[in-house]
């Protein structure tokens, strides 16, 4: 297993990139192209995002290491080919994957998910010390499986397991395991 963690380090960057983008547009309603739908550009960057995560893997060159292998066939959603329903093989290979932009339903019952994650740069405010706005947004999202999933969460949850599976394969790197 030959590890280029800069290339990696870069794709994951490149991925996050793409999500606070994402959440921008989320966030302001508003198209930051000449395009003039945000629902379709949301679209470009999940597949955008998808591709960088599919990318993590290819350019770290360990993608034949049996780590990776359980790694992503632990998230088939994203990994697996389009006949078994993942996201990143679809939208390249076989169809685009339709993003709605619309008020998610709350869930009937169990947790709340309030998001405290930074704001995108470009939607930064000025913040009043000691003041709590909560904001309910329309958010981007995906049905599959007849279950809506919120695109902006679910990729940026994945980041997070992605850099934690790149950093525990650089540490096993590093030792020789």
């Amino acid at each position: 297993m030959s590890l280029n963690i800069d290339d990696v380090r870069f794709k994951l960057e490149e991925a996050k990139f793409h999500i606070e983008l994402l959440y921008l547009i989320q966030k302001t309603g508003a198209s930051l192209t000449h395009i003039n739908s945000p629902e379709k550009e949301a679209s470009y960057l999940f597949s955008a995002i998808l591709n960088a995560f599919y990318s993590v893997i290819e350019v770290g060159g360990f993608k034949s290491s049996l780590h990776v292998k359980n790694f992503k066939s632990l998230h088939p959603l994203i990994y697996a080919g389009s006949g078994k329903g993942g996201l990143r093989n679809t939208s390249v290979h076989v169809r685009h994957i339709q993003v709605e932009h619309g008020t998610y339903p709350k869930p009937t019952k169990g947790p709340v998910v309030l998001r405290f994650g930074v704001s995108p740069k470009l939607a930064m405010q000025d913040k009043t010390q000691g003041v709590v706005n909560l904001r309910f947004e329309k958010i981007f999202h995906v049905e599959l499986d007849n279950e809506l999933v919120p695109i902006a969460e679910f990729c940026n949850e994945h980041l997070k397991q992605l850099t934690e599976f790149v950093d525990s394969l650089g540490r096993n790197h590093l030792t020789g395991m």
